[in-house]
């Protein structure tokens, strides 16, 4: 009992670094399982290769997937083991990750096929930003 308290203790004291692990998990096991989704097309049926394939091709690969799911293991690991120095830096490495998926999307938004993914996933950059100001992620 006691060491569930110490955890649930060590997760409310990062919350919010918490929370983008979570993401990064939920994000990553989405994108293993829609392999090439921005790629088909049924999604986007036509757009300029040139732009679009250098950071959408690879953001909806298996490879960079695992690599969200690895860094959000790696974050929630650094958030239980009090290591804030790691978790910060595992948390900055998720927030280029992010930036990266919020810009693939944005490349779909300017060719005309408006999917408002890209503007939630700004929105979560602008919060994970603003999150070390406060408390450095505490609450």
């Amino acid at each position: 009992m006691h060491l569930i308290k110490q955890v649930y203790k060590r997760i409310e004291s990062r919350y919010y670094y918490s929370c983008i692990a979570l993401f990064d998990f939920l994000l990553g096991i989405y994108g293993l399982f829609h392999i090439n989704y921005l790629d088909d097309p049924r999604i986007t049926p036509f757009h300029n290769k040139d732009a679009f394939s250098a950071v959408a091709g690879m953001t909806d690969d298996w490879w960079f997937n695992l690599m969200v799911i690895g860094l959000g293991f790696a974050l929630l690991i650094s958030v239980l083991a009090n290591k804030h120095k790691s978790s910060s830096l595992f948390f900055m490495i998720s927030i280029f990750f992010l930036i990266l998926i919020s810009f693939a999307f944005s490349i779909r938004t300017i060719e005309q096929h408006y999917n408002i993914t890209w503007l939630i996933s700004l929105i979560l950059v602008l919060i994970a930003i603003h999150t070390p100001r406060e408390d450095g992620g505490k609450k």
